[in-house]
């Protein structure tokens, strides 16, 4: 986050990143050679919107290879597959390059195990927050990441994570203005 207008040079840092989503998602379509994929619109091609898993494995579902996104995700998506390359940016020089922009940090939707492990780590890089707050968790997992933030003298933000999900409405889910002050205050 910044507390005003983006920077232009960091603009520019992640027009670079969503433009090597699109080299990573037509590496996953020629890999997995599927008939009626949607190929990445100018917009994704100019950086201007980034591609991801979500995007391909609803596409998946609309071409018909599978029933469901979670089918989609898991036969075809997941990394295990091996169809969508890794992206190659290592999360402490992102963590660097924000910062020295003026930016705020704080990892998006972190899975628990990989977060207990890489924490100490991102947090001595400068890491600001883990997001602790959003749908599909229980209390225990919120409660968990709570504590890796006070820990680490993190912010715990949230979201709904949304994405354009199917079944699901923008602003199904809201994260609390009382969650959301330590946020606000330290932008």
């Amino acid at each position: 986050w910044f507390p005003g207008e983006m920077p232009a040079d960091f603009r520019a840092f992640c027009v670079t990143r969503a433009q090597a989503r699109v080299a990573r998602y037509d590496h996953a379509l020629a890999s997995m050679g599927l008939a009626g994929l949607t190929q990445p619109d100018d917009a994704a091609r100019a950086g201007s919107r980034s591609l991801t898993r979500r995007h391909l494995a609803l596409d998946i579902v609309r071409a018909g290879h599978a029933r469901s996104f979670g089918e989609a995700m898991k036969r075809f998506t997941a990394t295990r597959c091996g169809h969508v390359p890794s992206i190659e940016l290592p999360m402490v020089e992102t963590i660097q390059r924000a910062r020295d922009a003026g930016g705020l940090t704080a990892w998006a939707h972190p899975e628990p195990e990989r977060c207990k492990a890489w924490l100490p780590a991102l947090a001595k890089a400068g890491l600001q927050g883990i997001e602790g707050i959003r749908p599909g968790q229980g209390r225990r997992v919120r409660q968990g990441f709570r504590k890796l933030a006070a820990k680490h003298k993190l912010l715990v933000t949230g979201g709904s994570d949304h994405h354009g999900q199917p079944g699901r409405h923008l602003g199904h889910f809201a994260v609390s203005g009382q969650a959301s002050l330590p946020l606000l205050r330290a932008l």
